[in-house]
């Protein structure tokens, strides 16, 4: 491993997560908002949810929740996917040099827009337990990526993480996280803009509403083992694939 300890890995696989804070300097994520921005104005010219320009852009309460394939919209975003600061720590988690980039999305959430997030697994998404997915290294085979944008904060509607909740496996909870798990002890990330959050495919998150009166925007990627997915995806299709040197 070059990029992270053997003590992160292990958290990784332990906990469910792990976080790397200042990953990117505030001049790079200013850089990233200013694209971020553009994708936003792009969104507020539709009416709901539909393909655009190869993106898919998904809206909630009449609201822009997500950007699928963002990087369709805006080489900087895309290029954040092929950043070895990135790749590079999911290479480690993945014991591979080869990746197959499957998310490039950004997540708004602009002050009182009602935007939230269920609690939920990623393998839900990527079709675990289905044709759609082989879990190749029987440990997840994907790693998901959070790189903050704006300030997250405790009121501006921040991730929220269920610890060693990723140890069970998928969970099959289809939105009702509530009913079926126990979510008292769960984390929420208070974290400074240029910060990355790695988490697997079976760790329970989500976040509720901005009740502040601050924007709460984040860049999500992420990675598949290669072979793992046969899903096709908005703007990428069976994925892109990367090396990482």
């Amino acid at each position: 491993m070059n990029n992270i300890t053997q003590a992160q890995y292990d958290e990784f696989y332990d906990r469910g997560f792990i976080i790397i804070e200042n990953l990117f300097t505030q001049q790079e994520v200013d850089e990233i908002l200013e694209s971020a921005h553009r994708v936003y104005e792009t969104a507020q010219t539709l009416e709901k949810t539909c393909m655009h320009n190869n993106s898919r852009f998904v809206f909630q309460n009449g609201n822009i929740q997500r950007v699928v394939w963002a990087g369709a919209q805006e080489e900087r975003i895309l290029a954040v996917g092929a950043d070895k600061r990135i790749t590079g720590v999911v290479s480690d988690l993945l014991n591979s040099k080869k990746l197959n980039q499957l998310i490039n999305q950004l997540h708004f959430k602009m002050p009182g827009d009602g935007v939230a997030f269920a609690y939920h697994q990623d393998s839900e998404n990527r079709g675990y337990g289905t044709e759609d997915w082989t879990d190749i290294d029987g440990k997840g085979s994907y790693v998901q990526t959070t790189l903050v944008l704006d300030e997250m904060t405790n009121e501006n509607g921040p991730l929220n993480f269920l610890p060693y909740s990723g140890k069970n496996g998928h969970l099959y909870l289809n939105n009702k996280a509530e009913e079926k798990i126990d979510l008292s002890t769960l984390v929420t990330l208070e974290l400074k803009p240029g910060s990355v959050a790695f988490f697997g495919p079976y760790t329970v998150h989500g976040s509720l509403p901005n009740n502040s009166d601050q924007s709460r925007r984040i860049l999500i990627n992420g990675y598949a083992l290669p072979g793992a997915n046969k899903k096709e995806y908005p703007g990428c299709g069976l994925g892109r694939e990367i090396t990482v040197d």
